[in-house]
């Protein structure tokens, strides 16, 4: 005789409004005290596409003024006093971690609201400028030197093919 087995309902998957995939409700972070979001228990942004912003507004806008937007967008606190926390005793700042600090107590029943009116915000006319540091300059000059590189690669394959003639356009390739 069979045995029978339970069938489990799976879990509904959610939808994220940024990649449009379809993914498990752990894959999405949770708000529960959200106004804009009160209708679900999670904030329709996976945590892939949060990272992703994350990482493009940090590049953008720098690492404080990065995590004071993602926090309007998910609709949750922004604390200065824990960005700096964070920032001061680990190597690098994940929005993981920022999100445990903000399941304490005193954090319990604030959306991003109370974050503006308390005032507790970055200076964003400082933050909106693009800073160069030394690093990311470095990183830029290897990505030009990979480019000419290669490019100077290519034009003298292409020489060698006979399909393109050396030309005084070689130099501005060779400074």
């Amino acid at each position: 005789m069979k045995r029978k087995t339970k069938k489990y309902p799976s879990a509904p998957l959610i939808g994220c409004v940024r990649c449009g995939e379809s993914k498990a409700e752990t894959e999405f972070y949770t708000n529960r005290w959200s106004r804009v979001y009160a209708s679900q228990k999670q904030v329709p942004l996976c945590k892939d596409c949060v990272q992703a912003l994350l990482e493009e507004y940090t590049y953008k806008y720098g690492e404080e003024a990065a995590l004071f937007l993602i926090c309007a967008v998910l609709d949750i606190p922004y604390s200065m006093e824990r960005y700096k926390q964070i920032a001061e005793t680990t190597p690098q700042f994940t929005f993981g971690r920022y999100i445990r600090q903000l399941q304490m107590n005193q954090f319990r029943n604030q959306s991003f609201a109370a974050s503006v009116t308390t005032g507790d915000f970055p200076d964003l006319g400082q933050a909106a400028k693009v800073s160069v540091t030394s690093e990311r300059l470095n990183r830029l000059q290897k990505d030009v030197s990979t480019l000419r590189e290669e490019l100077l690669d290519i034009r003298a394959k292409l020489a060698e093919s006979g399909n393109i003639h050396k030309s005084a356009n070689d130099s501005v390739l060779r400074e």
